[in-house]
């Protein structure tokens, strides 16, 4: 007979662990000097369009676009764009918009006017961090699905600092923290499913998503999905449509 995992009954002490896994990730990581280029520089931009501009545009940052020489960009019916997927920005919105708001009722600055200034930088690594540091957390909770806290924690630490997630992933806003933590949440929903196959509608959410943050996820998309369909075939059909 195959083994599963048999989740031991989470309680308040994972919930301490938790929480000091991530700060300790959010304090060790964060460099508000990281320097960052490259394909990153517009999905902080887009994230502040979203929230004061219901849309993807940067038409409000053709300036930066000009003096950046474009790249990374592409116009389509006279509007500028991202060039990148937009999976990324989608996941920063709930950072940029929180530091948004927090930035300007606590201290009265309006980050959006200053977003074309040096604030982008600083708000690219905050978020950065915080997805590293969610990431981290998710990793710990799915090895308590087979270790104890002690042994849990070391795997999460791997994961935190011996991996690309301290270097990369919480530096600057590349595919792979996004695409680390929604691959870690579908890999824990889909375990938990090995005890109660509900859970398999979880793990289709997060699944699905990382293709817009990464279209080389679908690699991961067609193996988990495959999982599925051999483990919980009845599940399938629903889980593929979701």
């Amino acid at each position: 007979m195959e083994s599963s995992p048999k989740p031991e009954r989470l309680n308040r002490w994972d919930g301490w662990i938790a929480l000091f896994l991530f700060a300790l990730v959010l304090v060790t990581q964060f460099d508000p000097h990281a320097i960052h280029y490259g394909d990153t520089r517009w999905y902080i931009p887009t994230a502040f369009s979203l929230i004061h501009e219901g849309n993807t545009d940067l038409d409000e940052y053709r300036d930066m676009v000009t003096q950046r020489e474009a790249y990374a960009t592409r116009s389509y019916n006279g509007h500028l764009y991202n060039w990148y997927p937009i999976g990324p920005t989608l996941i920063a919105l709930p950072f940029v918009y929180v530091f948004d708001r927090l930035a300007f009722y606590v201290f009265g600055l309006d980050l959006y006017a200053q977003s074309q200034k040096e604030y982008l930088g600083r708000i690219e690594s905050a978020v950065a961090v915080n997805i590293a540091a969610l990431a981290t957390v998710v990793v710990y909770l799915l090895c308590r699905l087979f270790l104890d806290r002690g042994r849990a924690l070391i795997p999460a630490l791997l994961f935190a600092y011996a991996m690309n997630t301290w270097p990369i992933a919480g530096q600057s806003l590349w595919q792979h923290g996004p695409s680390m933590l929604v691959l870690a949440l579908a890999l824990y929903f889909l375990l938990r499913a090995e005890q109660d196959d509900r859970w398999v509608y979880a793990a289709a959410l997060p699944l699905f998503f990382s293709y817009t943050i990464r279209p080389t996820n679908a690699l991961s998309v067609g193996l988990f999905s495959l999982y599925v369909f051999m483990r919980h075939r009845k599940r399938s059909p629903l889980f593929i449509g979701l």
